[in-house]
């Protein structure tokens, strides 16, 4: 009889899509059977030697099989998947307030959302959860969507050669260029639908990027899927087998899903570089652990970067956990007016009546609100959603006001209202 958690559930994590199962703790001994990627093992070793060998190169486990044979895998080649919500306890989110900078305001936002979900992976690497925050906010500004809702993207020209367009060279040249020069491959990315206009940049838009994934997807999904980098963590589609994923479009959905799905994916694709790249976040070595992630190009700069953003994220869990309490109680009075929880005539469009026809139709949070479609709202609404103003909108303005960026949600509304 096992004595693990009940809670806690042990899978297999094979890009080869299969697992050895041997007779004794090693490579040498027989091969007793095979068990598929994401099947459950069932341990048969004390919680907290389980916790210590899941995912570590080197440890074996000892596991019972479903025909009750006992046997032993690769520990390197498991994952464990705990119960438990992705947001850190009440007491342990730290305030958002007017005071903070807007990279320790963007990492407090990325822990308040997620962070008894990266406690747990960051458990299972020995690493602290802080750089999962850093490494977030440096790829994405530690953003999975868009406000729309669709997940953040980023088209890479030259990746797109290399899986498509050296095959097709005179229709890549027509609709595609990059600079060239090795080292700076990833520069000068520009685009037109047609050669008879103009080349255009889109990086930093996302509407852009969008945009030439759907023209690219038309020459050729895959490739296409392949050469963007997907959600918070910004990972290669092309990556999608060291993640567990049979394909690029498995992958493409699964982070187009749920933010849960693209943090459970970097832990994933941290593991798949290697004992290096876990011992440079183990030791806070983000220059090593960015040629690991980021390649050789700009280890430095992004290494930098996440240095900065893990830097802030210890100085605003520092001052929220040393008097918590008392903390929390300042931060609600020092709130900028205007601020409050759950009020959606924060929503710009919504007043007293709007919001109380939607709080009796049971939309009383911004998370419900930003779930919603359009016409799903107008048939809330009926007969009174001719006169909502903006209504378009509402779910975009929802997102942003249930990850709390007060800010972005202003400068969203300016845009709506302009």
């Amino acid at each position: 009889m096992s004595d693990t958690s009940p809670e806690l559930t042990v899978r297999v994590h094979s890009p080869e899509g299969y697992l050895n199962v041997r007779s004794e703790p090693t490579t040498a001994s027989e091969i007793i059977t095979t068990v598929p990627h994401d099947a459950v093992v069932t341990p048969l070793e004390p919680e907290e030697v389980v916790r210590g060998k899941v995912g570590q190169h080197g440890q074996w486990l000892h596991v019972r099989l479903d025909d009750g044979r006992e046997a032993y895998v690769a520990a390197w080649y498991l994952r464990l998947f705990e119960t438990g919500p992705d947001q850190p306890p009440e007491d342990e989110r730290i305030p958002v307030t007017s005071d903070l900078t807007p990279t320790e305001r963007q990492v407090a936002l990325t822990w308040n959302r997620l962070g008894g979900l990266l406690e747990r992976l960051a458990h299972q690497l020995s690493t602290d959860p802080g750089v999962a925050v850093a490494v977030l906010r440096v790829e994405s500004g530690g953003r999975p969507f868009d406000p729309d809702g669709r997940m953040i993207i980023r088209f890479e020209n030259h990746v797109f050669y290399r899986r498509w367009g050296q095959h097709h060279p005179d229709t890549f040249a027509r609709h595609f260029t990059f600079n060239r020069s090795p080292g700076h491959l990833w520069k000068d990315h520009k685009w037109r639908p047609s050669p008879d206009e103009a080349w255009r940049g889109f990086h930093g838009d996302q509407d852009g990027e969008w945009v030439v994934l759907d023209f690219a997807s038309r020459l050729d999904d895959t490739a296409a899927r392949l050469s963007i980098s997907m959600g918070g963590p910004q990972i290669m589609g092309f990556n999608h087998a060291a993640l567990g994923y049979d394909s690029v479009q498995e992958m493409f959905h699964a982070f187009a899903m749920s933010e849960r799905n693209q943090v459970i994916g970097f832990f994933d694709f941290v593991r798949s570089r290697g004992q290096g790249a876990v011992q440079a976040l183990q030791h806070l070595d983000f220059n090593r652990f960015a040629r690991y992630y980021n390649g050789s190009g700009q280890a430095e700069h992004y290494g930098s970067l996440m240095r900065q953003a893990y830097q802030a994220y210890q100085r605003v869990r520092d001052v929220s956990f040393r008097t918590p309490m008392v903390v929390s109680r300042a931060a609600t009075a020092a709130a900028p007016a205007g601020e409050p929880g759950d009020d959606l005539q924060r929503i710009l469009g919504i007043g007293p009546r709007t919001a109380a026809r939607l709080e009796a139709q049971g939309i009383n949070g911004f998370e419900q609100l930003a779930a919603l479609d359009v016409e799903h709202l107008r048939g809330l609404l009926g007969s009174g959603a001719r006169y909502a103003r903006w209504l378009a909108s509402w779910p975009a303005q929802a997102r942003l006001a249930d990850w709390r960026d007060w800010d972005a949600l202003d400068r969203f509304q300016a845009q709506v209202k302009s």
